[in-house]
Parts: C-alpha cells; structure tokens; sequence
C-alpha cells in the first residue's frame, strides 16, 4: 500500500532510481513546447468568457492536461484520473470523496494507497492501460520508460509500479495545481508583481518558478515518525514519536531567507523546501548546480507549468485583475499532510493586448 515517498532508503532508492531515468533533463525538455501549447490552448478558450474561475479553468486544467502528455493517457480519461487523484489523498476531505478516513468502513482498502477505494480502481486502471498500451506497441510517455530495466537488469515491480502510478496521478497535478493557483492569486492581489512580469526581463523568467513554489508551500507540511531518540533544538524527540515537518514553516525561515513573507521574483539562490528539496525525497529529481535550490526532473516539470501559465496570463491581463472575496486561500485536508490554495480564483474581463513569447508588448495581432 505504501508509495515510495512513504518508504526509507534503501527501499526508497532502489524505487527512485528505477522511475528516475523517466524524469532525467532529456526528457523533461521533451515536454518544454507540449507544455507552452497547452498554457496558450487553456488562455485561448476561457479569456473570451470575460469571467471565470481561474482555479478551475486554468491552474486545474494545465495539471490535468500535463499529466495526459506525460503518461500517455487518452484525453477522455484525464477528467476521471484528477477526481480519483484528489479523492486518493483527500480522504479526509469529505469535499473530494464520499468516503471520509475515521468516518466510514475503510477496512476493505486497508492495503491501498491512503487507505482509499480511489486507490483500487487507479491500480485496475494502470493495469489496463499498460495492457492496452503493449497491445497497440504504443512506447509513447514515461511509463514504458519506468517499466524498462536498469543498467544492472533490475525492474520495477508490479505492486511499486502501480503505488507510482497513484502517486503520480495524485501528487504530481495536486501541488502544480495549487502552485498555480498561488501564482495567479499573488498577481491579483499585489499588482506591481504583475508589472515586474510585463516588464520584459527574460531573466525574470528563470527564478519566478521557484519564488512561486516557495510562497506557495502547496504541500504544508508530512508527517513522520522518529526512528531513534534524538535532541533538535533542544527538544527531545522519542523513537516512535510522531513529528511534523513544516515545509511551510522551513520556506519562510528568516534564517534562510531575507524578506521571507515577501515574494520576489528575483530571489536567488532560493533554496525552499517545497516537493522534498533538501531531504532524500525530492520530487524525482537531481540537484542543480547552476541554480541552487532547482533541480532537473519532476520538480522543473512543475517549475515550467507555473512559468508558462504566469506567462500567459501576465501577458493577456493588461488590466489589474481584482481579486473576489471568495478568492481567499483556503486549507486542504489531506491523508498525513495538508495542501494550502485559493478554493476558487474569479477573473473579471481583461483587455488582451499582443506581446511576444518574452512578455515584451508587441505591435498588435494574436498572440505570437
């Protein structure tokens, strides 16, 4: 039942390093211009509405439609996969499932991912899909990379492919999503962020991702249990004892970071916390060298989600987008951690106006 960002090493990295050859530089970059298609597709169809629900319409549907692209699965099914996928780690969030943790017989999934029926039918799912797939000699996304073996011959197991499939489906849209929303939601409320966004520094680009993630802290925190006694900061914590680590707590340090409750789109190094940096489990991925506090893999897939659909929208609202009362960020309750996001994000009518790819305004025209 347990994913691997449940497991320790060497459990944990033996799993890591089989599903880490789907998430390697190469292939993320793959993914770079599928990725910018869909942030101008999902931009094209909800501006002429003239109001939406930003959430919905757009920090759900970038997620959702990534996922598709990366583990190759029909778009009919992606709407399916996302409810599953929230109800599988929101089973204590009666808003996402109907089958509430502590408030309903949940013995039958005892050995499923968070103790949740989502979990059973995602498993029948990956399990079809992969026979589908081999049926048709269809090699395309990262699941047929997880599935090859490694250097040494080794191979994932069925029960550890399919506890990553959940993870996948589960994780890998709910804390972009909430990013996303976090990002739209900090430009409708502090409009000079939008302004430095449309002032057409390219570099500005390459660390707003990461102060995006930082401020928005999507996962707040996991819960552990100590394996041994240990003394931190003067508090002893007891083997078997139940602790929490705060990422959000850790990504407004004022140790580490100066202005910490501010967001800057320049900060840099920005060594945050968020999707497991510093820790053994970060989100499938490397460190990087050149850009301390980033790394190559799953965590920049994320990282180019956030920087397309900012990119977007900062270049079509040329009006300050006001931000409705019921744009509030909200808590998620969730199995062992909490998501923090605005429920719901209104967008008032926005004149669009043509700039380039840089976000520099153009000369009039669609969008380039």
């Amino acid at each position: 039942r347990r994913t691997f960002q449940e497991t320790d090493p060497p459990e944990h990295t033996r799993v890591r390093v089989l599903v880490a050859k789907a998430f390697s530089k190469p292939v993320v970059a793959l993914f770079e211009e599928q990725i910018r298609q869909i942030c101008d597709d999902i931009l094209d169809k909800v501006l002429p509405l003239g109001q939406f629900d930003a959430v919905k319409m757009v920090a759900r549907q970038l997620p959702m439609r990534m996922l598709g692209q990366i583990i190759g699965t029909p778009d009919e099914d992606l709407e399916w996969l996302v409810e599953k996928g929230d109800a599988l780690i929101a089973n204590t969030d009666s808003d996402f499932t109907d089958l509430v943790l502590d408030k309903a017989d949940t013995d039958a999934y005892r050995l499923m991912p968070f103790r949740s029926p989502a979990g059973a039918e995602l498993f029948d799912y990956a399990k079809r899909l992969m026979q589908d797939k081999r049926k048709r000699g269809d090699t395309s996304g990262v699941l047929n990379l997880i599935l090859q073996p490694d250097r040494e011959g080794n191979v994932i197991s069925e029960e550890e492919f399919r506890n990553f499939f959940c993870l996948l489906v589960a994780a890998g849209n709910d804390t972009t999503r909430y990013s996303i929303a976090a990002g739209l939601h900090a430009l409708a409320s502090q409009p000079h962020l939008l302004g430095e966004l449309q002032a057409g520094d390219d570099s500005l680009w390459e660390t707003m991702p990461d102060e995006v993630i930082r401020w928005a802290s999507p996962t707040m925190y996991f819960r552990r249990t100590a394996t041994t006694d240990i003394e931190l900061h003067g508090k002893t914590i007891r083997e078997g004892d139940k602790v929490l680590l705060w990422f959000a707590s850790g990504n407004r340090d004022e140790e580490v970071f100066e202005r910490p409750y501010e967001i800057d789109f320049r900060r840099s190094p920005n060594r945050h916390m968020a999707f497991g940096q510093g820790g053994a489990r970060l989100a499938l991925a490397t460190p990087r060298p050149d850009r301390p506090g980033a790394a190559d893999g799953a965590l920049d897939l994320g990282a180019l989600a956030i920087q397309g659909a900012l990119r977007d929208a900062s270049r079509d609202a040329v009006d300050r987008p006001a931000l409705p009362p019921d744009g509030r960020p909200v808590r998620r309750r969730r199995a062992g951690l909490a998501v923090l996001g605005p429920r719901r994000l209104g967008q008032p009518p926005v004149r669009r106006q043509a700039l380039s790819r840089s976000g520099r305004p153009g000369k009039g025209g669609p969008r380039s």
